[in-house]
């Protein structure tokens, strides 16, 4: 019997950001209709994850790194402009797994152009001090990471950084599940427009 799934790749750009296959069109529709949204990539270990911490060419973290990311929070900005957001990222800490001496979140938001950005948000006080909010600043490419963008980044050095960029992973895949039933759909004031509050209940 064969596997079948919900999921279904609405869209998918190269590793220039291209579309070579569904499309910005249909990815906006399903968002539209309250699709779950994941993002599946592409990339290479030592050339994005850790390329300065003395680990490459190290046989045992080297290679081809397969991530599906799952967006929790979507949006569909003047309804023609699909992105979703991370709710409960860890950043990372090679090669030990997730998060430092400080309790983080990791919030990422890729948009369907392959634009991304990420806010961290401390979950306790800092454990070093920091600098106050409100320095920015334009970081170029790092020699070390040449399909990294040049970065905008924001309040640094501060509790809470943020910075927009693009990193040109190898696939990028949209994946929606769309496939839920309406129960109800109300207006800003809680009118009914569709469905009932005793269909949702």
């Amino acid at each position: 019997m064969p596997l079948t799934s919900p999921w279904r790749c609405a869209l998918e750009l190269d590793s220039t950001e291209r579309v070579v296959s569904g499309g910005y069109t249909e990815l906006c529709d399903a968002l539209r209709r309250g699709a779950d949204l994941r993002i599946y990539t592409e990339f290479t270990f030592e050339e994005h994850i850790a390329p300065d911490t003395g680990m490459l060419n190290d046989p045992e973290h080297d290679g081809l790194i397969r991530e599906t990311i799952d967006f929790r929070q979507t949006f569909l900005v003047d309804d023609r402009h699909g992105a979703g957001v991370t709710t409960t990222r860890q950043p990372m800490n090679p090669v030990l797994g997730f998060n430092g001496p400080d309790p983080r979140l990791s919030l990422f938001l890729y948009n369907m152009t392959g634009h991304q950005a990420c806010a961290t948000v401390p979950l306790a006080a800092p454990s070093q001090a920091v600098a106050p909010p409100g320095r920015c600043e334009a970081v170029p490419t790092p020699p070390e990471m040449p399909k990294m963008s040049a970065t905008e980044a924001f309040d640094v050095g501060s509790a809470c950084p943020s910075r927009n960029f693009i990193y040109h992973m190898g696939v990028y895949r949209f994946w929606v599940r769309d496939d839920w039933t309406e129960v109800l759909s109300h207006d800003a004031r809680g009118g009914v427009l569709r469905g009932s509050f005793e269909q949702l209940a």
